[in-house]
């Protein structure tokens, strides 16, 4: 859900609750914080092996008032971040792409925010995706 607010996104929520009768959705939970595990991947200059990292993020002083340094279009494995990372500035937002076909911006705050897809199927693969998804739907009945 694309939305700016986590009182949106359960508004939204809520309504459709109240259209299907019942929705056992909850929040996301996860095991570590994205900010540390997106630290460690520029730290580290490794990801899982489908997902790339890209050209764009925001590194944050944990302290109150800290420093804010967002960067666009630069080499994330250079001496310059590095030197931040080494500072205590961890990764707040991180532009990464998966399997070469979707470009996002992993925000520790609003996760899986796309910016752009990148290949778009073909009308072949999307006929035959649209086949496998009406047969699926025979067979599940």
């Amino acid at each position: 859900m694309d939305t700016a607010t986590a009182s949106r996104a359960e508004a939204f929520i809520d309504l459709l609750r109240e259209c299907l009768g019942t929705l056992p959705v909850v929040p996301l939970q996860v095991a570590e914080s994205p900010d540390a595990v997106m630290t460690e991947w520029l730290k580290e200059s490794g990801v899982p092996a489908a997902i790339q990292i890209g050209d764009e993020c925001e590194l944050r002083d944990l302290m109150e008032d800290g420093a804010i340094v967002r960067v666009r279009r630069e080499d994330l494995f250079s001496d310059e971040i590095r030197v931040h990372l080494e500072a205590g500035k961890r990764a707040m937002r991180l532009a990464l792409t998966w399997e070469e076909r979707v470009s996002f911006l992993l925000d520790r705050c609003q996760p899986w925010r796309a910016k752009r897809r990148l290949v778009a199927p073909s009308s072949r693969e999307a006929a035959l995706l649209t086949r496998r998804a009406h047969s699926a739907r025979g067979k599940a009945k």
